[in-house]
């Protein structure tokens, strides 16, 4: 050791041959706390499969933090390299990606060079309008590149499931946390309390506000003057403000929500829907809220959406007409035990695999 630190003072000086030495042992400080941290919080002996889901966003800054006694909250951007070598002799691991996330191939290479098998959550269709043109040429390269690889395809939508390329593929629809939808009666939000005074009925959807979003629908809908229409989410791509429906009196925009704010705002409206055009993008849309509404009770009508014509609690509608006359129906059934009933069995049904191809 004594002796490369005299041929690198010798080389590069002594001023640059310390700032080197500080850097060493600020990774074999850094490394070792790291090192001892994740031991801490992933017990590998403890469970006979390990599934890492790697994905841009997190709940909090948090670094590293037990959710649940077999669910880690961990930033792998810090943590990653001490975490694959942490579980390097682990047998049975997975790496779980999305297929509209931004997760490089080259790192879904790492993790398959140390063992992992990758599961492939296919959530969404591949589509320009959805991720724009320069993502969609990454997503749509990685996408044909991992069907070489042969994951386990995990489909959400028959649509999805009947294009699939994959080897694996197994279809499995989306569902709910029960615990956190189920009907409960909150306290009014403070920027609904005057909407709700002023409407009969108040019709309520939350979620991206984007290009297929039928506007015009909802144009028609904000005729009839009992509806205050509610709207909850992010304004995804401008259509929102360059549809003008914000200029009719009975349109209300109340902005993003956080995820447990939502059943506040479900507990007091009445109506929930999903306005959606029928596209190659929605086709292929399992709608999560779908279920989101189920838990809360309240009746739901959309478009034709086809993953939404599944279910018997969903009103759905082939028209912009039959759209508005099943807001007359969902009324008539705001008080029914039996429809009440029939969501809350929907919401609580598990999510089993339909159907699987395995063609090795």
């Amino acid at each position: 050791m004594i002796k490369k630190i005299l041929k690198s003072i010798k080389k590069d000086g002594l001023i640059k041959t310390t700032k080197k030495i500080l850097r060493f042992i600020k990774y074999k400080i850094i490394n070792k706390k790291q090192k001892n941290i994740i031991e801490k919080y992933v017990d590998i002996n403890k469970f006979t499969t390990i599934i890492v889901f790697e994905n841009n966003f997190g709940w909090n800054k948090i670094r590293i933090n037990k959710i649940k006694d077999n669910i880690v909250l961990i930033d792998l951007g810090y943590f990653r390299d001490k975490l694959l070598e942490t579980l390097e002799l682990h047998n049975n691991k997975y790496l779980m990606i999305y297929s509209t996330d931004y997760i490089p191939y080259e790192r879904i290479k790492l993790y398959e060079d140390y063992g992992y098998e990758i599961i492939y959550e296919y959530v969404d269709d591949i589509n320009e309008d959805l991720s724009g043109k320069e993502m969609y040429d990454l997503l749509s390269d990685r996408h044909n590149k991992l069907i070489k690889d042969e994951p386990i395809a995990i489909c959400t939508a028959t649509e999805l499931f009947n294009k699939s390329k994959f080897k694996y593929n197994k279809l499995i629809t989306n569902g709910v946390d029960y615990e956190h939808f189920k009907p409960v009666e909150y306290n009014i939000p403070e920027d609904l309390k005057d909407i709700r005074e002023k409407y009969k009925y108040l019709i309520c959807y939350y979620g991206a506000l984007a290009s297929w979003f039928d506007y015009e629908l909802i144009k028609k809908v904000a005729q009839n003057k009992e509806f205050g229409i509610v709207l909850l989410g992010q304004d995804y791509d401008n259509t929102l403000e360059k549809s003008n429906i914000l200029n009719i009196e009975n349109v209300y925009y109340l902005g993003k929500k956080a995820y447990g704010d939502l059943p506040k705002y479900g507990s007091n409206v009445d109506l929930f829907v999903i306005p959606f055009v029928i596209n190659d993008i929605t086709k292929a849309t399992s709608p999560v809220k779908i279920f989101e509404y189920m838990a809360m009770e309240k009746p739901i009508i959309t478009t034709a959406l086809p993953e939404c014509k599944k279910y018997k609690s969903v009103l759905y509608s082939e028209t912009h007409d039959e759209f508005i006359e099943n807001l007359k129906k969902g009324i008539k059934l705001l008080n029914k035990k039996d429809y009440k009933k029939l969501l809350n069995k929907e919401a609580k049904e598990k999510n089993a695999i339909k159907s699987v191809k395995n063609n090795k």
